[in-house]
Formats: C-alpha cells, structure tokens, sequence
C-alpha cells in the first residue's frame, strides 16, 4: 500500500507519468491491477512454486534472519514503547501524594 502511495505522489507531481497518479473511480485509490483477479493469482502461485524449490539452507538461514530481525523489533518497540511509559508514569503520579497544606 505504501508503495503505491508514493508512485502516486511522484506521478502527481509529474516525475513519472501521470497514469500513475490515476485514482479507482469508485474506490479512490491509486493504481488498478491489471486482469484482476487473474494476474495476483498467477503471481502468488508463482511465488509459491519459487519458494518451493528452495533449498534447505536457504529456508534455516531465511529462519535466523527472520527470527532476529523479530528480536530486534521487539527488543527496540520494549525500550521505545510510548504508551507504556505514559502508563507508567501516570501510575507514578497516583502513588506520589499531595503535599500537605501549611
């Protein structure tokens, strides 16, 4: 989807062709696929007959990358998690009392 919203914004501002820019008429998003449903279909199944001819090696180092790359994410969005730290400190602020009138 991303892709496809930055080919419209260049389409748009005429660094590709316009065609590009063109929105669904009834949907309002930009690029129709062409011979829907046929096309995606075909190149799913295509996919899937490359990935079946991987070798084993390629899928446990496909494995280790994918399981490391879930490490750092989760890792990084733990550390740098906006929410739980508004939580936590929104839980700090109701454990601190008020100070005491004079």
């Amino acid at each position: 989807m991303t892709l496809s919203r930055i080919g419209f914004a260049i389409g748009r501002d005429g660094l590709i062709p316009r065609g590009i820019a063109k929105v669904h008429p009834r949907w309002g998003r930009p690029f129709k696929v062409p011979f829907s449903p046929v096309l995606p279909i075909v190149s799913a199944l295509a996919c899937l007959y490359l990935m079946t001819n991987l070798s084993v090696e390629t899928w446990l180092r496909f494995l280790a990358w994918l399981l490391l790359g879930a490490l750092i994410y989760v890792g990084y969005g733990r550390r740098k998690n906006r929410l739980a730290r508004r939580e936590s400190e929104e839980h700090r602020d109701d454990n601190v009392e008020p100070a005491a009138a004079g």
